[in-house]
């Protein structure tokens, strides 16, 4: 069969399109005949050596597809089902789905949504299991609630404004593409903002009828935090799911009795008084960011953000 391999950590033009023989499923297995692969950010990061928990190559990248079933000698599904494949290992420490074949663990697997198309169920779960878990499992979404997506175009980000307008929430989506924003207003953002103009703050705040954002999305990071920051609500979430502006950036807000900087884990922060940003890396390009800051009354509240899934996004 014909596979997209790489066999060492680099460059993109390690890739190399590759013979090799058709794997066989293991115990609790699927082989799985593949229709069609979707690429994620994460699969190049991955490629560069920039990826944690990446297996040892050589191996093809890929963890989304979707297929049809050829072998599976054990399990609940039969030869010419169509299935998706859900989140697993496989194209971060074994063959993954740029290939004409590949195993995946049953438990990773589910039939192809009713009215999804082949190239859907390729592109869809990851990037919307990601959005549920970030807006739902942690991000305690309910109606009525105001929800912020930044790099709204890619593909979490695109899962996320559909999830939470669903939901009933009021959402604000970010992206540079003046043609993505029209399409973002209709996939069920209440407006769409550029993130490259200077009032944008001004203008989420006017969006959000004066007020800052319950949950925000955060697939870009890096220099990008600090407006997460000032637009999110007291005791607000931000919930980072992707770094594609990197993992190093500024989350600065100097107040009246700033004592100086400290530097943590690749952040600048200011400490002072009234305003502590902590950061823990958890493992490599995850984090759990915990704001505390008191009111000029000084009473305490807090935000937190919380790492959401892994992807590393595709926004704009």
């Amino acid at each position: 069969m014909k596979s997209w391999r790489f066999h060492e950590f680099g460059s993109l033009d390690n890739l190399r399109l590759e013979d090799i023989p058709v794997p066989e499923p293991q115990h609790n297995e699927a082989l799985i005949r593949l229709e069609f692969a979707a690429l994620n950010p994460a699969d190049a990061y991955l490629i560069r050596g920039k990826y944690p928990r990446a297996g040892t190559p050589p191996f093809a990248v890929g963890r989304d597809g979707c297929g049809v079933i050829e072998r599976c000698p054990e399990g609940r599904f039969k030869p010419g089902d169509r299935v998706v494949i859900l989140r697993s290992d496989i194209g971060v420490t074994r063959e993954g789905t740029l290939a004409e074949y590949v195993c995946v663990p049953e438990d990773s697997l589910a039939p192809l949504p009713h009215g999804w198309s082949p190239e859907e169920g390729a592109a869809g779960p990851l990037v919307f299991l990601t959005a549920w878990q970030a807006l739902v499992t942690k991000g305690d979404i309910a109606s009525g609630k105001t929800v912020l997506v930044d790099g709204a175009s890619g593909g979490v980000g695109t899962a996320a404004v559909m999830l939470a307008h669903a939901y009933g929430a009021r959402v604000i989506a970010l992206s540079r593409d003046a043609k993505k924003r029209r399409r973002l207003v209709e996939l069920g953002a209440h407006a769409a903002l550029d993130t490259a103009d200077p009032g944008l703050e001004k203008q989420v705040k006017e969006a959000l009828g004066g007020g800052r954002a319950d949950i925000v999305i955060e697939n870009l990071a890096g220099p990008y935090l600090q407006k997460s920051i000032n637009l999110a609500a007291e005791q607000g979430r931000i919930m980072i799911v992707g770094l594609l502006a990197g993992l190093s950036g500024c989350a600065d807000r100097p107040r009246p009795n700033t004592t100086g900087n400290r530097s943590s884990s690749g952040w600048t922060v200011s400490t002072s008084v009234r305003w502590w940003i902590e950061f823990f890396r958890c493992w490599k390009y995850r984090a759990r960011l915990v704001i505390w800051r008191a009111d000029r009354w000084g009473k305490w509240w807090w935000m937190s953000a919380i790492p959401a899934g892994g992807n590393r996004g595709n926004a704009e």
